[in-house]
C-alpha cells in the first residue's frame, strides 16, 4: 500500500522520513496515563503509515484504479488493522495513502515480503505490471498524536447519566413538524393496541392515513354520532450509542376525516403511506395535552 519513491525524491520527517501516527487502537478515547503514562496521551497505540502520492491532474482516476485493482491485497497480512486511499477534494494533487499497522514490527515485516515487491512493482501498478509510475513524487511523513479526543465514534457508547429535560410544548410541536413514524394507542376489540404509522403534521394535528373500513379504521370508531375515541400519539427520536434522544407524547380524539370538503383540506398534509395498498381514509388526531422529555450529555 505505500508506494515506492522515485528516485531523486528526498524523504520528509525525521527517523529516514517514515510516516508513523500513532493513533488509539479502535479509536479508544483519549485517557491519562498510568504508571509512567502522560495525560493527554493515547496508549494502546496503532502505527499509522501515510504516503503522499503527487500525480498529475489527469491522472488520479488512474491511481485510483490500480489501488482498486489490488484491494484486499494486504487484508491477511499479519498485523494489518486497515487501509485507506485518499482522494484530495479541492485543487491539490497529492492523494494520502494511509494504512493502519498493530505495531511497527507488523508494518516492516510486510515491506520485507515478496507480497510489497509484487504489489508494487512499476510504483503502483497492478502486481506483475511494469506499466509507469503514475506518481511524479512521493513523500512519507512522520507525526506522533499529541493529545484529542475521540469524539462520539460510530458504535462507541456512551456511559454515565444524561440530563433530563422537560419540554414545552412549543418545543414539542418543533421537534414533531417533520412529520414521520409515531405510534398510536388506543383501546381496540382485543386489548390495548400500539401501531407504528407515518404522520404528517398539519394545521397543529397530526395526520395518517389507513385503510378505509380496516380493523384500525373500525377500531377507532365509537359508533355514536360526534362521540370520538381517545387515544395517545407517541413520536421519538434516539442515538442509542450516545444515549440521547427525545421523546413527545399527546393524548387527543381520532378524528375520521369523512366529509369530502375536510377531506380536501387534509390532503394538503402531503401524507403518504409507507405501506402500500388502497389507504385512502385520512385521521386527525388534535392534541388536547402535549407533554415531552428530552435526554442530553450537556
Amino acid at each position: 500500500m505505500v508506494s515506492k519513491m522515485p528516485r531523486g525524491t528526498r524523504p520528509a520527517g525525521p527517523r529516514g522520513g517514515q510516516a508513523a501516527a500513532r493513533t488509539g487502537r479502535g479509536a479508544a478515547a483519549p485517557r491519562a496515563g498510568r504508571e509512567g503514562g502522560r495525560a493527554g496521551i493515547i496508549e494502546a497505540m496503532t502505527v499509522v503509515k501515510i504516503n503522499a502520492i503527487t500525480v498529475p491532474a489527469d491522472s488520479g482516476d488512474e491511481l485510483a484504479r490500480r489501488f482498486a485493482a489490488r484491494a484486499g491485497a494486504v487484508d491477511n497480512q499479519p498485523g494489518f488493522e486497515g487501509f485507506e486511499l485518499l482522494k484530495p477534494a479541492d485543487d491539490r494533487t497529492t492523494w494520502l495513502v494511509v494504512t493502519r499497522w498493530r505495531d511497527e514490527d507488523s508494518f516492516q515485516a510486510w515491506v520485507k515480503s515478496p507480497a510489497f515487491g509484487q504489489g508494487h512493482q512499476g510504483a503502483g501498478g497492478h502486481a506483475g505490471d511494469r506499466a509507469a509510475p503514475v506518481g511524479v513524487s512521493s513523500e512519507l511523513w512522520s507525526y506522533e498524536v499529541a493529545g484529542g479526543s475521540a469524539g462520539h465514534a460510530a458504535g462507541a457508547q456512551a456511559t454515565g447519566p444524561g440530563v433530563l429535560e422537560v419540554l414545552g410544548e412549543e418545543e414539542c410541536r418543533r421537534l414533531i413538524a417533520p412529520g414521520g413514524l409515531g405510534r398510536i394507542a388506543y383501546s381496540g376489540r382485543y386489548g390495548l393496541v400500539v401501531l407504528p404509522v407515518n404522520y404528517k403534521l398539519h394545521e397543529g394535528s397530526v395526520v395518517f392515513r389507513t385503510e378505509e373500513g380496516g380493523t384500525t379504521d373500525e377500531d377507532l370508531r365509537t359508533g355514536i354520532a360526534h362521540a370520538e375515541y381517545r387515544v395517545t400519539f407517541e413520536i421519538d427520536q434516539f442515538d442509542p450509542g450516545a444515549r440521547t434522544g427525545w421523546s413527545v407524547l399527546m393524548q387527543g380524539s381520532a378524528h375520521h376525516v369523512d366529509d369530502e370538503d375536510e377531506r380536501e383540506t387534509v390532503r394538503g398534509s402531503g401524507v403518504e403511506p409507507w405501506a402500500g395498498g388502497p389507504r385512502e381514509m385520512y385521521v386527525r388526531i388534535t392534541p388536547s395535552a402535549m407533554t415531552g422529555r428530552r435526554v442530553s450529555r450537556s
